[in-house]
C-alpha cells in the first residue's frame, strides 16, 4: 500500500490502532475511548473513528456501573 501511495504521490498516514473487540469488556473499553474522543474532537482537530462511533449511538449501547460493585461494569442498550 505504501509503494503505491508513493507511486501515485498520494498522501499516506498510519492510524493509530485502538482495540480490537472480543469480549464485552473490549467493547466496554471501546465505548468509552470513543466517547472521550468524541468530546476531544471539539477541541483539537484530529482522525476520528466516526462509523464506529455512529454505530455505538445508533445500537443506543451504554456502559453501567453495577451498583453494588464500582469496578464491575455492563452494556446495556438504550
Amino acid at each position: 500500500m505504501l509503494d503505491r501511495a508513493k507511486a501515485g504521490n498520494i498522501p499516506f498516514k498510519l492510524l493509530p490502532e485502538i482495540l480490537d473487540v472480543d469480549v464485552e469488556s473490549d467493547l466496554i473499553t471501546l465505548i468509552g475511548v470513543t466517547r472521550a474522543l468524541a468530546y476531544e474532537r471539539k477541541f483539537d482537530s484530529q482522525i476520528f473513528p466516526r462509523h464506529t462511533y455512529n454505530a455505538i449511538e445508533e445500537l443506543g449501547l451504554k456502559v453501567e456501573r453495577a451498583v453494588d460493585d464500582t469496578r464491575s461494569k455492563r452494556i446495556i442498550v438504550s
